[in-house]
């Protein structure tokens, strides 16, 4: 119904009630002004709204913290490239990082768990390829470590993670990595995304518990 209709609308049940609005002394401007704001509000297109939310959630407070630091993401074997862009965005988006996509690198033999090759030893894994410059390995392999199949891995305070590109919890598994990478251990928080065995509760963010953590571990870095 557009706004031309509805006005018609309006101004023959104001002529209606006109003795009604006169005794109770309301304004016929009133109403039609009323009528103006419902038809912007009802014109607002959807996708503007929802680029809003959109971008008022990737305005994390952990950006503010780490916008000068920067990471290389790096494929481990054979990934598809977008799950490199994907994981960069988030990084990114989440963090404030400066990301970049660097080479490949190669699956060894030793990686492997013995007698597999299509599950990879995280832990060894990790040892083989820590290095100075801080990396996020991106993996279409199977992980495990401690016992058990991991989405992830990273050693507190390490250079080195290695995630998993499966897209159904990429997001989550990075950030809890990257975590770990600022020197987080898990959480007792079913809610924060440091916890484990929590998908259900899982709210996406750090609780503030670990978010005052990460706060004060920055101002240690930087004030020694």
């Amino acid at each position: 119904m557009n706004f031309f209709v509805k006005l018609f609308l309006v101004l023959l049940l104001y002529f209606s009630i006109k003795d009604y609005l006169s005794e109770h002394q309301i304004n016929g401007l009133d109403i039609i002004e009323k009528v103006q704001d419902i038809d912007l509000n009802l014109n607002s297109r959807p996708s503007d709204r929802e680029e809003q939310r959109m971008e008022s959630e990737n305005k994390n407070e952990e950006s503010f913290l780490f916008s000068n630091e920067s990471i290389v993401i790096r494929a481990l074997g054979d990934v598809d490239e977008s799950d490199l862009e994907d994981s960069k965005e988030i990084i990114e988006n989440f963090f404030g990082f400066s990301c970049s996509i660097g080479t490949a690198a190669v699956i060894e033999d030793q990686m492997y768990i013995s007698g597999s090759q299509s599950i990879i030893d995280a832990s060894i894994c990790l040892d083989l390829l820590q290095s100075d410059e801080k990396e996020i390995f991106i993996v279409d392999k199977k992980l495990w470590a401690q016992g058990d199949y991991l989405r992830g891995y990273a050693f507190i305070k390490g250079n080195t993670l290695i995630v998993r590109g499966e897209k159904s919890f990429l997001r989550e598994t990075l950030i809890h990595e990257m975590g770990h990478h600022l020197g987080l251990s898990h959480c007792s928080d079913p809610s924060c995304i440091m916890a484990i065995n929590n998908d259900e509760y899982d709210s996406g963010d750090f609780c503030n518990a670990c978010k005052n953590q990460l706060q004060n571990l920055r101002e240690e870095k930087e004030y020694p």
